[in-house]
């Protein structure tokens, strides 16, 4: 049996996977919409997707980067102009860390091995 008390069953830990997971269900709220994206470098290590909200005003892009070194990411949102942009990155060492960074900028770096959710307020 089952207790709702999970502090007098055991222990449990964060490890890397719940954080991952973060990245993805922490800003990807339900309604929201898969939308296009294109990838150039896309590989098994370097791949990304991205959703925008029901009303249009935040868009979300999650990169994640399996490879061993840091790689420049560049993006074009086209005729998006974003007021606002946080990246929130996992690793093994970041979990979920927040960076605030200049909307005007187009390029990002991306750790070695994480996973980052940018979102951009439109």
């Amino acid at each position: 049996t089952y207790s709702i008390h999970l502090e007098d069953e055991g222990s449990y830990k964060a490890d890397a996977n719940l954080w991952v997971l973060g990245n993805y269900s922490r800003f990807i709220r339900p309604g929201y919409q898969r939308v296009d994206i294109n990838v150039p470098a896309e590989s098994r290590t370097f791949f990304g997707s991205a959703y925008i909200s029901t009303e249009q005003d935040r868009l979300v892009v999650v990169v994640s980067n399996l490879s061993d070194s840091a790689v420049k990411c560049r993006l074009s949102l086209k005729d998006l102009q974003p007021k606002a942009v946080t990246s929130y990155t996992t690793t093994l060492k970041k979990h979920l860390q927040p960076q605030q960074l200049t909307p005007s900028v187009n390029e990002y770096e991306l750790d070695a091995s994480s996973v980052t959710t940018l979102v951009f307020e439109l």
